[in-house]
């Protein structure tokens, strides 16, 4: 719904300076000699075309990196909970508990992404379980024993993993940019509104083109580089880590 909104948003805006262009042009039969304008409208559009381009790679790089965190999280947890069985049997259950509400609290921060803040505060309270699995995990694992570095490595790794993936959540594409980028695409799409003429018919099919396109690009830019934000989701990771809180969820009962 909210990339819905941003792309109507966007669309309305350009439509508004596409017209804002036609009124301030000239006479088409002048524009038809005005080579240095044209020149200019080349110029922008490219660099705009330059400036996507380069934002697009940057955002699926970081989407394929969130997803590799994701899948990472999922197998060190997955890999630390089997090896609860490793610990003293009297500690297994409420280690099974801790566990539970550990991924329980990293997935209902997960599905408050965007609003890093929100996810963040619930993240922090996976932490305090984190800590509590940790401690219990020292405590209940074989002194002495190769069982205590297995159980102590995967219970260390889960949770190195869960705070890589939280701190990865605040990086994107830099407001700075994003910035620029609209308003070099705001620029492009008043030099087009001029080159139409104050005379065209507005909206008209290539101006609807235009403007759409430009809504529709960066719409799904900021779609890419904030997963979850509308239709683009990491669901590779989301069904494992899925799969393991059922997993997890079904010995407790059973427990």
């Amino acid at each position: 719904m909210d990339t819905l909104i941003l792309f109507a948003s966007l669309l309305l805006g350009f439509l508004i300076v596409l017209r804002i262009g036609a009124k301030w042009s000239r006479t088409a039969e002048a524009q038809l000699d005005d080579h240095g304008s044209k020149t200019v409208e080349g110029a922008v559009f490219a660099l705009v075309a330059f400036f996507i381009a380069f934002s697009f790679s940057s955002a699926q790089s970081r989407l394929e990196h969130r997803t590799q965190l994701l899948i990472e999280e999922s197998n060190a947890v997955s890999t630390a909970y089997a090896r609860v069985d490793l610990c003293e049997p009297s500690s297994q259950a409420n280690l099974r508990k801790l566990y539970a509400e550990y991924l329980r609290l990293r997935r209902d921060g997960t599905r408050l992404l965007p609003d890093i803040k929100a996810a963040k505060t619930i993240w922090g309270q996976a932490e305090t379980v984190g800590t509590e699995i940790w401690k219990l995990s020292i405590a209940s694992s074989p002194a002495g024993r190769p069982e205590r570095t297995l159980i102590l490595q995967a219970t260390n790794e889960m949770l190195d993993a869960a705070n890589r993936r939280s701190r990865n959540a605040e990086v994107h594409v830099p407001s700075i940019i994003l910035g620029a980028l609209v308003l070099m695409s705001a620029l492009a799409a008043l030099l087009a509104g001029r080159s139409f003429g104050s005379k065209s018919k507005f909206p008209d099919l290539h101006q609807w083109t235009l403007a759409c396109t430009f809504a529709l690009t960066l719409t799904i830019l900021v779609d890419l580089d904030h997963p979850r934000l509308g239709s683009i989701r990491i669901e590779a990771g989301d069904e494992a880590m899925s799969a393991i809180q059922q997993t997890i969820e079904r010995d407790v009962n059973r427990g």
